[in-house]
């Protein structure tokens, strides 16, 4: 958010007015998880720094419209952005509609593939789980089927989108090229998609679990279900192998095949899934200082 706003928005560029919604989680004095808590430290001082009106959004509705009415005033008299200040817990919950046009016949739902792609990756494997939910539960079967035994995965917090280049790097360092599985999101990969033509690690498998949502942060559509992502992967180097499967066995094949031999580059699999995450899932019991050294 930063870099545009200062970087085009700003007065001092083309100064364009705009209401900006900036939530702050990881505020100092409320209980949130870690990967929030710097950002959450340093945003009152980044705010400041950036030298732009900010206000703070009401929690009641008459004054809450008040405070925007005002601030978008400001802002267009002014030509310049405005933030609009958001505290954890402002906004009241609210369930999402599914999108009619999905697809929700199929028989996985992405704690079903992350068994899956475990049982089929077995020991030999290194994995890396994209942020969000599949963390959760990937740090949950490990704790409840493995043993507890996390020494093979890496849980990515807060960073989204960067699974794939954390696993890219780990590939391409990998003793003995042992490959390295990547559990990613539809809405993650479409975050930063670029990095895909720069996946060229030949031990790299690159999963990628989609149920056509940002599941994890409000159940809004992605563009996924428009998207052919296996011609995608396949024009910018996937290769020999990119691949779309939605059954138990499927998945366990593509990943046993490709754990189990050397291949010209990484290779893609899209597993389509269902939505839904259990009521009673639970969070990670290790710092992520923790989950780094293991």
């Amino acid at each position: 958010m930063v870099n545009p706003l200062l970087s085009l928005a700003h007065p001092g560029v083309y100064g364009i007015p705009m209401l900006v919604l900036v939530g702050w989680r990881g505020e100092p004095g409320v209980r949130d998880e870690p990967q929030h808590k710097i950002m959450g430290k340093l945003q009152a001082g980044i705010i400041q720094a950036m030298d732009l009106a900010c206000t703070e959004l009401p929690t009641e509705n008459s004054e809450a419209l008040e405070a925007l009415e005002a601030a978008a005033a400001q802002s267009m008299e002014s030509k310049t952005p405005h933030l609009i200040l958001v505290r954890k817990d402002t906004f009241s919950r609210y369930t999402l509609e599914m999108a009619a046009e999905y697809d929700k016949t199929l028989p996985m739902t992405r704690e079903n593939a992350i068994r899956v792609v475990l049982k089929a990756g077995g020991d030999q494997a290194t994995y890396v789980g994209t942020t969000g939910f599949l963390s959760r539960e990937l740090f949950e079967i490990r704790a409840n089927e493995y043993g507890g035994d996390h020494s093979q995965d890496f849980l990515c917090v807060g960073n989204m989108g960067h699974a794939g280049s954390i696993a890219e790097g780990l590939a391409t360092h990998m003793p003995s090229k042992s490959p390295v599985v990547c559990m990613d999101g539809d809405g993650a990969l479409l975050m930063h998609m670029g990095s895909m033509a720069t996946n060229k690690a030949e031990n790299l498998v690159h999963v990628l679990i989609n149920n056509g949502m940002h599941e994890s942060v409000g159940g809004q559509p992605t563009a996924a279900a428009g998207l052919n992502l296996c011609g995608i992967a396949r024009d910018v180097g996937y290769y020999p192998t990119a691949i779309r499967v939605r059954t138990e066995e499927e998945l366990a094949s593509a990943v046993a095949d490709a754990v189990a031999q050397p291949h010209s580059g990484p290779v893609f699999i899209e597993v389509l899934v269902k939505p839904g995450v259990r009521a009673d899932l639970g969070r990670p019991t290790t710092t992520p200082q923790g989950n780094k050294v293991r």
